[in-house]
């Protein structure tokens, strides 16, 4: 949805909000709108209280995400009618808060996956009654969709076809976490694996805790007020042990990569030789904002023996909602931006084989609400946006120049082709061969 372009530049700006959750979500509600229910004309009606309250709810924090061929939508809806109930959540010794079902805080029961076909109109609920299902990804290859899905009485991962009952990939027991649903499980660009975050094996498998016996008096506990250390890592007693694993949805095969605390967000490198995440290490540092999460950036190879290493520690981001971080489409280097104080926030550039990050500057502090950068698909330019403004970086120097500006719009998002952005579209050409839309 361009929105506009400044003179002389060729590269088109979106003056709507467009990123991935968003436009594929515009694309679902406009479909939606311009479909008459089953039986009904085209002509404008008053809906009935029962059909007003049956209305199906997107829900926050999942990702709308269209087929590769662009034909199929899938998204995650509440349970109108809530039907659908569980026990207790249960507290695991790793810190992982678990419906029975294996379905993660954050959610409630009732959580169910649909698929809209563009072309007939119809929606397909994926998976079956009665059970939980989350996290719909579909392969960057055909239009085949896996999904995390309680059904049987123990989360794991699914697969789906259009016009196929979904099968169970693997009976290993495998699950996320709220916000991880969005951004800790990938497609490897083969199409043939998964990789993901999830709760070791021992968490899943583990029991509820009894409750703690009751006092039988009153009690009164009276503790020291803590120190600047204490609470700059409150955090850290909440820490939760996170596996990464790859599972082959062909032979449902499962290897894991390693382990590691508070895993928010990880993406394989478009050449599938290594898989970038980001792991929490602390929250609210002194002189920091309250609350604010500091991560480690880390990369690890995808085949065979290999640590993890670090690329760039103490991160100030926020990933609840966002994609902030993005491989370069070369898989030399990542960007990714900053949030926090106005001193905290930044764009930056690091190599794979690098241990310092590269500032992208100028910096102005009209790009402080920026939702992240876009690499050109040439890796040759890294672009970042907020407010009027969208700035071009070298990605060599970190040096940047700004390459339109829209007077009266605010810019919400760019969209770019391959793995450089948010979306699949038409190359136009720019200098430095960068797509920007």
């Amino acid at each position: 949805m361009p929105g506009g372009a400044s003179s002389g530049s060729s590269n088109r700006v979106s003056s709507r909000r467009a990123d991935s959750v968003s436009l594929p979500l515009v694309v679902l509600l406009a479909v939606l709108s311009a479909t008459p229910a089953r039986g009904q004309d085209s002509a404008a009606r008053a809906l009935s209280p029962e059909e007003l309250f049956a209305a199906r709810t997107l829900v926050f924090g999942s990702a709308v995400r269209a087929s590769v061929d662009g034909r199929y939508v899938a998204y995650v809806t509440w349970d109108p009618n809530g039907r659908l109930t569980e026990g207790a959540l249960r507290q695991t010794s790793g810190h992982w808060s678990l419906f029975p079902s294996g379905l993660p805080r954050g959610f409630a029961p009732g959580v169910e996956v649909w698929v809209l076909d563009l072309e007939t109109r119809q929606t397909i609920k994926v998976n079956t009654e009665g059970t939980n299902a989350w996290a719909p990804l579909w392969s960057p290859r055909e239009s085949r969709l896996v999904l995390l899905s309680g059904r049987g009485g123990a989360p794991g991962l699914w697969a789906w076809r259009p016009g196929q009952a979904p099968r169970r990939v693997t009976s290993r027991p495998l699950t996320t976490d709220y916000y991880g649903a969005s951004g800790a499980m990938a497609w490897m660009p083969d199409g043939r694996s998964i990789v993901l975050a999830t709760a070791p094996l021992e968490a899943l498998r583990e029991r509820a805790a009894p409750p703690p016996p009751q006092a039988d008096s009153l009690t009164v506990e009276v503790r020291p007020p803590p120190s600047d250390s204490a609470s700059a890592n409150v955090g850290r007693r909440f820490a939760a042990e996170y596996e990464i694993v790859v599972v082959d949805v062909e032979t449902g095969a499962v290897r894991s990569l390693g382990r590691d605390l508070d895993v928010d967000w990880l993406a394989p490198s478009p050449d599938g030789r290594l898989v970038a995440y980001a792991a929490r290490r602390d929250w609210s540092k002194p002189g920091g904002m309250p609350y604010q999460a500091y991560y480690e950036l880390l990369v690890r190879p995808f085949q065979g023996p290999g640590a993890p290493r670090t690329l760039s520690r103490d991160v100030p981001i926020d990933f609840y909602g966002r994609n902030v971080v993005r491989w370069a489409p070369d898989s030399r280097a990542l960007a990714y931006a900053t949030m926090g104080l106005e001193r905290q926030q930044g764009l930056f550039k690091v190599g794979v084989d690098d241990t310092v990050a590269i500032p992208l500057a100028p910096f102005a502090p009209k790009l402080r609400r920026l939702s992240g950068a876009i690499w050109s698909p040439s890796s040759d330019a890294i672009y970042g946006w907020g407010g009027e403004s969208v700035w071009a970086y070298d990605p060599r120097t970190g040096q940047g120049r700004e390459v339109a500006h829209l007077v009266g719009k605010r810019i919400a998002y760019l969209l770019t082709t391959g793995t450089g952005g948010a979306c699949p579209g038409a190359r136009a050409p720019g200098a430095g061969g960068a797509g920007v839309r």
